[in-house]
């Protein structure tokens, strides 16, 4: 009977509209329908063509979906933005959506597009054809507004929390979890918590092409964080149905489940060549609503495709705060956090307990949810910044979503990059034409062809304050003996490090071994600098082997010979 009535209500309801319904009464009818204990409603976007809107086999079906509105006897209908294409002019609006969707305004909840503000062939400032056109539904925090307007706001359906928000960040102040949106959903979840929460938006969060939003990303965060259970999108032209998922698009009991119902009549798009990530079901050749009903613990869904098509897709599923378990696990302990380099961050806690079993934790970093992991009581937080200090906690959550308070803050500050600069411990050339004599007390370090002189340099490395290397150069500078040009600056090879300058000779000199480089044409008193991060990848002795085939050679200032010219190992680490 309550469906009857409720159809009744929208035809008559339709009627009205169109020969002027004053708004303040369409909302009393509106709120009418948001009383009843079990609502059923109906969504999509992407629907109206731009006038003509003529309707051909594939495009502008925007008539058959709103015929299915007219058979359902919904108490809500919510179109998920771009509503009347190409850009929301009002003329648009009253020549075609008017016509066909029109007649469920007074119990439409919309989203806004990105059609309404700035479409593919024209440009509506602010969207105000759409804002003007659905009125104070379209932005009821910001009345009067009809350009500019906030777009996002909530109301309650039955025992259900609807969250309505404006993906068009740019147009709103972004979506940050600082921005005046971020501010205002954190704050409408404090003061509405639900055992079953909606949130809707025109561009999808989990896309066919499997990434994310990065745009909208931290309101999936708050959303996530309070248990949210459905994300309504549309945008692509298309159905999909996710599995639950975390933000960052692992699958999780306790995530949200998004559905892509982009079928209000526009036109359809093709489907990614690999489904995406955890998606259920997808079509794009039906037009067609998505027809939820919303109980107290829980909801059905069904794909209801326009006349003439056999696609469908239907289920039911419990919310997160509803039904059974009501015992949360309890809090983890000991959490430990450590910082082996500028850009990492690893975590351990001791596990929680449950009365039926934890299924996750959830990692909070400086009060904001950074990440679900599996039961492994460690996580290793890869997004850090080098020289910054963070403050984490970790949840437990169960299967059905009850999530424990959080244990122990832990606060690290992860290793700031730095520059470390290491003299030589030993220098010395050695000479073919002399293989049982040492010059290590020279002032110069050889390298030539005629005759055959090459030189060692030996270094030992400690990274105190550092924890990766992220790059090494050998510094040399070009002493008195060359020519002012010398036509090459040396070979450069790893070799062994068991040699000391006091005794090393040709003879015993250590082998060449991995080449790392090498310098061109070098003159006097010009220090050059050569890559060997290759050859150093910890702490601990590292020496290089230079030689020449050129035989107008080169000699550098050796530590004897020059306190400030003499080599470097230059280190680059966080």
């Amino acid at each position: 009977m309550r469906k009857v009535l409720a159809s009744f209500l929208m035809v008559c309801l339709g009627t009205a509209l169109a020969a002027g319904l004053p708004r303040e009464q369409q909302a009393v009818a509106q709120s009418q329908s948001e009383s009843v204990s079990e609502p059923v409603i109906a969504a999509a976007g992407d629907i109206a063509c731009a006038p003509p809107a003529t309707r051909t086999s594939s495009k502008c079906h925007q008539q058959d979906t709103a015929n299915l509105l007219a058979a359902g006897g919904y108490d809500a209908v919510l179109p998920v933005g771009d509503t009347q294409y190409n850009c929301g002019e009002l003329s648009a609006f009253s020549q075609v959506y008017d016509k066909t969707w029109g007649p469920f305004n007074a119990i439409s909840h919309p989203a806004v597009g990105d059609n309404e503000y700035v479409g593919s062939t024209c440009s509506t400032p602010g969207a105000s054809g759409y804002y003007t056109y659905f009125g104070a539904a379209a932005s009821p925090l910001d009345q009067p507004c009809t350009q500019a307007c906030k777009g996002y706001y909530s109301y309650d359906l039955g025992s259900w929390h609807v969250v309505v928000l404006n993906s068009e960040c740019s147009q709103v102040g972004g979506c940050k979890s600082s921005s005046p949106q971020g501010l205002w959903l954190k704050a409408d979840l404090a003061a509405h918590p639900a055992a079953c929460t909606l949130a809707y938006w025109h561009r999808p969060y989990f896309t066919d092409g499997g990434g994310t939003s990065s745009s909208t990303n931290p309101l999936v965060k708050i959303l996530y964080a309070v248990h949210a259970d459905v994300l309504l999108v549309g945008h692509q032209h298309i159905y999909e149905r996710f599995a639950p998922m975390d933000p960052s698009q692992v699958a999780d009991p306790a995530g949200i489940r998004e559905f892509i119902v982009g079928t209000g009549g526009k036109s359809h798009s093709s489907l990614a060549s690999t489904p995406p990530p955890n998606a259920e079901a997808r079509n794009n050749t039906a037009y067609g609503v998505l027809r939820l009903t919303l109980h107290a613990a829980g909801y059905d869904w069904q794909f209801i495709p326009e006349a003439g098509k056999t696609f469908t897709d239907s289920g039911s599923a419990t919310c997160h705060g509803g039904g059974g378990d009501t015992t949360p696990p309890t809090a983890p302990t000991g959490l430990t956090a450590t910082a082996p380099s500028g850009a990492q961050v690893n975590l351990s806690w001791t596990a929680s307990t449950d009365n039926v079993g934890v299924t996750g934790y959830r990692i909070y970093r400086d009060g904001a949810f950074l990440a679900n992991t599996g039961t492994t009581t460690s996580f290793t937080d890869a997004t850090a910044a080098a020289g910054a200090t963070y403050s984490y906690q970790v949840s437990a959550v169960d299967a059905a979503a009850n999530e424990s308070a959080r244990s122990n803050s832990a606060s690290v500050t992860t290793p700031s990059p730095g520059t470390l600069t290491f003299d030589p411990t030993d220098d010395a050339y050695v000479e073919q034409a002399a293989p049982t004599t040492n010059f290590g007390a020279a002032t110069r370090l050889v390298a030539d062809n005629s005759p055959v002189d090459q030189f060692l340099v030996r270094f030992d490395v400690a990274l105190t304050g550092c924890s990766t290397i992220t790059a090494a150069s050998l510094r040399l500078t070009v002493g008195s003996g060359s020519s002012d040009t010398s036509p090459s600056g040396g070979n450069f090879f790893t070799t062994g490090t068991d040699w000391n300058e006091a005794t090393v000779t040709w003879d015993t000199a250590p082998a060449a071994g991995t080449a790392v480089g090498s310098l061109g044409a070098v003159a006097i008193n010009t220090t050059y600098s050569l890559d060997v991060t290759q050859a150093v990848t910890g702490p601990g002795p590292v020496a290089f082997r230079v030689s020449s085939t050129s035989s107008d050679g080169v000699r550098y200032f050796s530590k004897q010979g020059s306190t400030t010219q003499a080599p470097k190992l230059v280190i680059t680490c966080s």
